[in-house]
């Protein structure tokens, strides 16, 4: 976060790259999911394997580079969060500012996630991968502080399902194949 533009090459700060391959641009939609996107910053350049997306045609995407934009509203965010726990973004904005966590998730989603909102169909959009970005981009909402971790499954919610027993009953037949006497 040192520069404005988010990038370092070789820890100096260099221009927001730019996508330089012609068959791409101007959308960053690969020919083939095996083609490499191009880009430039400044006198640096490099490259970067296309990426699936979530489409109904199975579209792979150039994923796209740094953006001031996102940048500039990741300090934002982390000046008013006034916490040490930076790594959970959730948590550290405790739902005070949902406006400006709700223009981080889109912000973040489109640099970090970028192949896989593109192009989604209004199912695709409530995929759980990136249903968040579509709540917080169409209402300006997010969803609520720790509902991820609230979302992980735990061994109690394990040992509730049949489907448990039935593993740990084949386990036990297993063990008692290989191991008798």
């Amino acid at each position: 976060m040192a520069c404005k533009s988010g990038y370092t090459f070789q820890n100096n700060c260099h221009p927001t790259p730019t996508l330089t391959s012609s068959q791409t641009a101007p959308d960053f939609k690969c020919d083939r999911p095996s083609d490499s996107c191009h880009y430039a910053s400044g006198n640096h350049t490099f490259s970067l394997p296309c990426k699936c997306g979530l489409t109904p045609v199975g579209a792979t995407f150039c994923p796209l580079t740094y953006s001031p934009t996102f940048t500039a509203k990741l300090r934002g965010l982390t000046r008013s969060c006034h916490t040490l726990d930076k790594l959970n973004i959730y948590e550290c904005m405790g739902g005070t500012d949902p406006q400006i966590l709700s223009a981080y998730v889109v912000a973040h989603f489109e640099r970090h996630h970028s192949n896989e909102i593109r192009e989604n169909d209004s199912c695709m959009q409530k995929h759980s991968r990136v249903s968040q970005y579509w709540l917080a981009l169409k209402q300006n909402k997010v969803l609520q502080a720790g509902l991820h971790d609230s979302l992980q499954p735990t061994l109690a919610g394990a040992m509730a399902k049949p489907e448990f027993y039935a593993l740990l009953a084949t386990l036990a037949a297993i063990a008692y194949v290989y191991h008798r006497p």
